[in-house]
């Protein structure tokens, strides 16, 4: 009887003492999962931020709390990104909780005129222009701002005219 005891002891001993070795085995060799959260530096959460690991295909996206869940190799690097923010690059360690925060890309432009095909500089436009501004836009009954921007454009073409009687404005 006593016999049976120790056996038992020592196989309880032996799997506990496997069962802690594995999942250190599992982070070393292996994939382990990481999950996180992807914020602005207002701390709100990024919603679509795309979070991969850097030169693979193994990647996900943030959900509406700007949360993810990823399994990755150990030591990996991740790289973080979203339109309009700067990408982050980040070494995967053994956390498995990452809190990252993205910061703004401002790009500055100077008076860029918008055309069907492309964009260019104010100074290099050779024809008419038309703008409108916010506050018309706001105050705007239409149902879509483009009303607004062809009603603008006609005023613009009918001021040209010589025979307009708004030609007289």
């Amino acid at each position: 009887m006593r016999k049976i005891t120790r056996i038992k002891c020592l196989i309880v001993v032996l799997l506990t003492f496997i069962g802690t070795l594995a999942p250190v085995h599992a982070q070393q060799s292996g994939n382990f999962e990481i999950s996180g959260v992807v914020k602005d530096t207002s701390g709100e959460p990024v919603i679509g931020a795309t979070v991969i690991v850097k030169n693979t295909q193994i990647g996900t996206t943030t959900d509406v709390n700007g949360k993810f869940k990823l399994k990755v190799p150990h030591k990996s690097l991740l790289q973080i990104s979203f339109i309009g923010m700067k990408t982050k690059d980040l070494k995967v360690t053994n956390n498995t909780f990452y809190e990252i925060t993205l910061e703004d890309e401002s790009v500055l432009l100077d008076e860029v005129v918008a055309i069907g095909y492309g964009t260019q500089s104010k100074a290099t436009v050779t024809s008419g222009v038309v703008s409108v501004k916010k506050a018309e836009l706001m105050s705007s009954v239409s149902a879509s701002p483009l009303n607004i921007y062809r009603e603008k454009l006609l005023d613009w073409i009918f001021d040209r005219l010589p025979d307009s009687p708004v030609h007289s404005r």
